[in-house]
């Protein structure tokens, strides 16, 4: 299989042999129509002559594809792609974004910077109902180095056997409340059910 390789897979939390897929498409309500999808190559794996291209360099150009093609209202990002490179490119074509962090990611709040996850605290978070499912979340104005102002929603999940781990949702979506911010980030469940299907 050309330009197959091992990558790491989340779900099952160890490498695979296979693709990895970069996915664009526009998704609404629980509909997602696929715009474009990009393999991704590892260097080792390209055919000779073939440009290497790093998976934030693809998501660029299918953005840049797709703003050509027709305006959003918003981008939904990932993790791996809610970067400095990916959020600036948004923001420099006028655009709206909502992603999450890793836990990991430094930002700023209230003139203290330090990791996303540190700066949550759950006696804060407060309880909607959102598409009848529970959450449990508050939002903060903060500052993203090389991004600049954002809000970070910190929003957790009710299922049956407790609350998920905290999502660290970020967007320059100021006038969303918490419930609309969720509710935005939710149109990823369309997207997460294309790769399943």
């Amino acid at each position: 299989m050309e330009g197959a390789a091992f990558h790491y897979d989340h779900l099952h939390k160890r490498k695979c042999f296979g693709y990895s897929i970069v996915t664009s498409g526009y998704a609404k309500k629980q509909q997602f129509v696929p715009f474009r999808l990009q393999v991704y190559q590892r260097k080792e794996s390209l055919s000779q002559g073939s440009r290497f291209m790093t998976k934030n360099e693809l998501a660029l150009q299918i953005l840049d594809e797709a703003l050509s093609f027709q305006l959003f209202r918003y981008a939904v990002i990932d993790a791996w792609y809610t970067n400095k490179k990916v959020l600036r490119f948004i923001m420099e074509h006028r655009q709206s974004y909502i992603g999450d962090l890793k836990s990991n990611r430094k930002v700023t709040i209230r003139r203290v910077k330090k990791a996303v996850a540190d700066h949550c605290y759950i006696t804060k978070m407060q309880e909607y109902v959102i598409d009848d499912q529970l959450y449990r979340a508050y939002a903060e104005d903060a500052y993203l180095p090389g991004i600049g102002k954002a809000r970070i929603i910190f929003s957790q999940l009710k299922r049956d056997d407790g609350w998920t781990d905290v999502k660290y949702l970020v967007t320059n979506m100021f006038h969303l409340t918490v419930i609309q911010s969720i509710h935005a980030y939710c149109a990823r469940q369309a997207i997460e059910g294309f790769h399943r299907d």
